[in-house]
């Protein structure tokens, strides 16, 4: 079976990964409490946020469970940024964060170029009116709303740099 679109953007979800682990090593526990901007997200939501949204990749893709179902309510877009002591310790995060990586990194072995077209898992309604449509669909929204967060992460490197 042909993998040459799946490899593509493997090496893209890749680069993401990076560069997200980057400024999660970059950053220590008190910049990642910092807000990216007044009123906006700090770093601990942005990390639980991103556990709780590539948590759910498995389940678009048709590959098993998310591992941390707590996380779909307080971490989901809409969900604000509390304060710091209403989420768990940034150590836990950070082992969770790996953890899902891993799992996605499964998924992304096992898939192959023929299930791109095919429509995702947790269609609803008409393939026309979704927004993801596919699983080529699924994995470029992914990416990009990771490419987003980097951002975020990225300003909090600029803004507490010494």
């Amino acid at each position: 079976m042909s993998r040459n679109k799946v490899e593509a953007y493997q090496t893209m979800y890749n680069t993401m990964l990076f560069w997200v682990n980057h400024y999660l090593g970059r950053l220590d526990d008190e910049q990642l409490r910092q807000r990216v901007r007044p009123g906006g997200n700090h770093g601990v939501w942005i990390l639980g946020h991103l556990i709780a949204s590539d948590d759910d990749f498995s389940l678009y893709l048709g590959r098993g469970p998310i591992l941390f179902p707590d996380y779909q309510k307080q971490f989901r877009q809409s969900a604000p940024a509390e304060s710091l002591e209403a989420y768990p310790d940034l150590a836990l995060l950070k082992q969770q964060w790996q953890a899902v990586c891993d799992k996605n990194a499964a998924i992304y072995r096992e898939l192959t170029d023929a299930e791109l077209d095919q429509p995702h898992a947790m269609l609803k309604g008409p393939i026309e009116e979704d927004y993801f449509k596919t699983k080529e669909g699924v994995l470029l929204n992914w990416i990009m709303h990771q490419q987003y967060h980097v951002g975020q992460l990225g300003l909090l490197a600029a803004a507490t740099k010494s």
